[in-house]
């Protein structure tokens, strides 16, 4: 990259096959195309001796025009040195020897590309050239190859530097999410153990129809089956939701979720029909208590 045949000029490189390539790059372009512009300027002392020891002068606008461009090419193979970064990234720690040997050979093949491309742009804007000479990429690639792949390298440190964990490249670690609130637990029964002769079975409450005493047992109905409990109504009662369940008969207490109608008769009781058809006598004692909670909007039954 000593010449004036354009040898500093980088083309972009192609879309790589990996995903990812390119993503996010557009706050490490300023300081990439910044990076190119000091490489390019330190050369530009000894582009300017050999010009003159070869009795030619350099005129200014031509370098700017060609410093300008080389940074801008040089600019766009960072996409490129990005995906490189991310995916040792990702694949994490491997072994030294082949992932140095991987590394060194991408940039050296990189660094080939640039240069053919540099060279076939030169051509065509400053030689009025299709086609450069091979004489001329042949000289390029021994004299620039290796000090392009040391520029790429060092480009490829910075950006791996700044993807470190804190770095001016490094994802925004995700906001830390509250903690859930724990579900405070039900102060009343959600299930009772059912089980009998030994076997255990469990029975959740919200699937009780009606429950209605039989002696010394309570009697459970969920839907076509009953289970028999050793328990008495009241002791029962007091642990059961109010809002889900309500007596209605000293010897009944129903699901008030269940319940589709009410029918008065003419004693002051009523009959409630549930989901399922059946039918259940509500003393007048407590009715009253009965239709005002299963009337009520928090119930979510309807009114008789």
């Amino acid at each position: 990259m000593n010449t004036r045949t354009a040898d500093q000029h980088i083309r972009k490189p192609a879309q790589g096959p990996g995903p990812g390539l390119g993503a996010g790059s557009g706050p490490v372009l300023p300081w990439a195309y910044l990076y190119w512009l000091v490489f390019l300027l330190c050369l530009e002392p000894d582009n300017v001796q050999r010009a003159w020891h070869a009795g030619n002068a350099l005129e200014p606008a031509h370098e700017l025009l060609r410093i300008g461009l080389a940074a801008a090419l040089g600019t766009a193979v960072t996409p490129w040195l990005l995906y490189i970064a991310r995916r040792q990234l990702h694949e994490g720690p491997q072994p030294r020897g082949r992932a140095a040997a991987g590394l060194v050979l991408q940039l050296l093949l990189l660094s080939a590309g640039l240069i053919l491309a540099a060279g076939v742009l030169a051509a065509w804007v400053f030689q009025g050239r299709l086609l450069p000479r091979l004489i001329d990429l042949q000289m390029q690639l021994q004299s620039d190859g290796l000090l392009l792949t040391f520029a790429l390298a060092g480009l490829l440190a910075l950006i791996q530097l700044g993807h470190r964990p804190g770095g001016p490249l490094a994802p925004a670690p995700a906001p830390a999410s509250a903690p859930a609130e724990a579900t405070p637990a039900s102060p009343w029964r959600t299930e009772v153990d059912v089980g009998s002769q030994g076997r255990s079975a469990v029975l959740a409450m919200d699937t009780i129809d009606w429950i209605e005493t039989q002696g010394n047992y309570l009697a459970l109905h969920a839907g076509t089956r009953t289970h028999l409990l050793r328990e008495s109504m009241g002791r029962l009662e007091a642990q059961l939701d109010p809002l889900r369940f309500v007596r209605i008969h000293r010897r009944l207490v129903v699901a008030l979720g269940r319940v589709q109608s009410l029918t008065p008769l003419g004693n002051g009781d009523a009959m409630i029909t549930l989901a399922d058809g059946q039918r259940l006598r509500v003393s007048r004692s407590y009715r009253r208590d009965f239709q005002a909670r299963w009337e009520a909007p928090a119930s979510g039954q309807g009114k008789a």
